[in-house]
């Protein structure tokens, strides 16, 4: 038989073979490794934690949860572990995480150094640079600052056309509304929560500031 009407041939790159093989393996790590996030992340998760993201939030499908725990119990480790687990399963992509303004930067140092998933930080830039005219479209992990985008219609409104597999709200409590004279008073924070939660497959609330 020539060598033309071979089915299979043995002359491949070897050293490209074990590289696609280990990616692959890589790729369904989790399926051998319950905490794989875990393991491949530079923390000391605590029981709570691990509990908290294994046991109560990932089984969750979809997700809408409250994470109400106090300040200085490690929020922002449960959503890094969380965002990071979806991410190697295949279930989280694109993903967006509202903050406080004061907290973008922390966020985004949290997220990477810890984690190693690289979030970028939504800036006046981002907007005026896009090519399609919607910056929430060209980007997949992004910190966006809550009073930024709440006070600016324009924002707002290309934010909410955009399809987000998470979402993620530190310091959720700042959204709210309030009764006045029988009648309730969104305010623009309030609209900018409502509005975000219709474009999320899953979302986080984070009740308290995240250390």
């Amino acid at each position: 038989m020539g060598e033309a009407e071979r089915a299979w041939s043995f002359d491949a790159d070897g050293d490209l073979f074990r590289l696609v093989a280990e990616a692959y393996r890589i790729h369904l790590a989790h399926l051998f490794d319950p905490v794989l996030a875990v393991h491949t992340s530079l923390i000391e998760a605590l029981p709570h934690q691990i509990t908290g993201v294994y046991g109560e939030m990932l089984p969750r499908q979809p997700l809408r949860f409250l994470l109400a725990d106090g300040p200085g119990v490690g929020k922002t480790i449960m959503v890094g572990l969380l965002i990071k687990e979806l991410m190697v399963r295949g279930d989280v992509q694109r993903c967006l995480i509202c903050v406080p303004g004061n907290l973008a930067a922390q966020w985004q140092d949290e997220l990477w150094f810890k984690f190693q998933t690289r979030f970028e930080i939504f800036t006046r830039e981002t907007y005026e640079t896009a090519v399609s005219g919607n910056p929430f479209l060209e980007k997949d992990l992004v910190i966006i600052r809550l009073d930024q985008v709440a006070r600016d219609e324009g924002l707002k409104e290309r934010l909410c056309h955009t399809d987000w597999d998470l979402i993620v709200v530190d310091e959720a409590h700042k959204m709210s509304a309030h009764f006045w004279g029988g009648e309730l008073e969104e305010t623009k924070r309030y609209k900018l929560g409502a509005a975000t939660a219709l474009g999320a497959g899953a979302r986080v609330d984070c009740g308290g500031r995240s250390r």
